[in-house]
């Protein structure tokens, strides 16, 4: 850093220049020119700051300029959430959901013969826990289909995030088993099925429903988020209706733990950020634009970016293009116009304000924030009855199948953690 030909300072990685002109708007006063072996730089522009981390008054104060360099003070007073916006996440205190305080095993379930669905690894069943009579979902998945399709640090990575949250839009884990050649999760039961069938079954939704939906997609996505974690995989299949007609987000096999930046390539073609389509790297703003999606969804009742191939529904979130029916109600079209912001520095929940910044937008006027999660949309699902069902003990149901080799084993030993 050069100013009059005399050099001020040095800078190296992790530094940055230019904060009084960001501060004040005021022409830089000071020269900066690239080392002999050339330097990266990644700039920011002084509405993208604000936007984003609020005054730069605060954040000077962790470091101050001299004329032979840096000193960095007080650095520990600058919270890392501050980077991605500031919201709580807090679950209501009278929430609570009573986990497995024993060691699980599959004799301690009976279970239906026919499956609520089947995935990549294996089946979903209704299950019963006997000690209790409580009803859960029994995930079983085959280990060695996990190891052969590489997908072993997805599923660590999914029940240990499983294992340390907990709230009442989301579909809590009540614990975990291991058997020589299955890993079983036990879930929250869900009698009412995916939203992807009851929006088919629907149509669309009344704007009243779809207000509250997303809101009970946004409670769980601020609570994730102050966590550090993101969801990734946000759609309508992965949003399950409980028996008392609540959403519960589920399917954390996408969900990470992000402090900066994600560069993995996932989630589902339409609800895809472009930042995730350029693998430019991503955090949390990737939940919201998919939010925004689900949003229009639910009202319109097709997806933005509908396409018949997958390279033209890439296509058309990159153009940025949506298509708002003449109908749609003005606050909803501005609510999810600003959630679909190509521009991440400009992309509602996203910005300082975090997850309240969507909270305090006209379209949710009518909620109670401080009281939301007694909401219900009109889908209510018919009562659950016991009685209908034929139970056999888990034991002849979660068989032991495919056998893996005695030394990948190890590779799931944290799984009931």
């Amino acid at each position: 850093i050069t100013k009059g030909g005399a050099e001020l300072a040095r800078r190296g990685r992790g530094d940055y220049f230019g904060e009084l002109s960001l501060k004040t708007g005021a022409p830089t006063i000071a020269s900066v020119s690239a080392a002999a072996d050339g330097a990266k730089v990644i700039r920011m522009d002084r509405g993208a700051f604000q936007r984003l981390l609020g005054p730069l008054d605060s954040l000077l104060a962790l470091r101050k300029y001299t004329a032979s360099g840096v000193e960095v003070v007080d650095a520990d007073s600058f919270r890392e959430d501050s980077l991605v916006g500031g919201s709580d996440g807090a679950v209501p205190e009278d929430f609570v959901f009573q986990k497995a305080v024993d060691e699980l095993k599959l004799s301690d379930f009976d279970v239906t013969r026919d499956t609520l669905g089947e995935g990549a690894f294996g089946k979903v069943r209704r299950c019963v826990y006997k000690k209790t009579g409580r009803i859960f979902a029994l995930k079983q998945m085959v280990k060695a289909d996990i190891v052969e399709m590489g997908q072993v640090e997805h599923i660590m990575q999914e029940t240990q995030i499983l294992s340390s949250i907990t709230h009442p839009f989301i579909t809590n884990k009540f614990g975990a088993l291991v058997t020589p050649t299955n890993l079983v999760l036990i879930m929250e039961f869900c009698p009412g099925g995916d939203m992807f069938d009851q929006l088919y079954k629907h149509k669309r939704f009344a704007l009243a429903d779809a207000r509250i939906y997303t809101m009970q997609v946004l409670l769980p996505l601020e609570y994730l988020h102050a966590k550090g974690i993101v969801h990734r995989d946000l759609k309508l299949e992965n949003l399950l209706v409980a028996q008392d007609g609540a959403l519960k987000l589920t399917d954390f096999g996408f969900a990470k733990h992000i402090k900066y930046r994600s560069w993995t390539l996932c989630g589902t073609p339409e609800y895809l950020a472009p930042e995730l389509i350029l693998e430019k790297g991503h955090g949390k703003a990737v939940d919201y634009w998919a939010l925004g999606v689900l949003c229009y969804e639910m009202i319109n009742g097709y997806s933005p970016f509908e396409a018949e191939e997958t390279l033209q529904t890439y296509q058309k979130i990159l153009d940025g293009t949506v298509n708002y029916p003449s109908s749609l109600d003005s606050d909803a079209k501005d609510l999810i116009s600003k959630l679909l912001q190509k521009d991440i520095s400009r992309r509602l929940g996203n910005l300082l304000g975090g997850a309240k910044d969507i909270k305090n937008h006209a379209f949710f006027a009518d909620v109670d924030w401080a009281n939301p999660y007694h909401l219900r949309g009109s889908i209510l699902p018919t009562a659950f009855q016991r009685a209908s069902y034929e139970w056999v003990g888990a034991k002849n149901v979660v068989v032991e199948t495919k056998k893996m080799k005695d030394e990948d084993q190890c590779l799931f030993k944290d799984f009931t953690v």
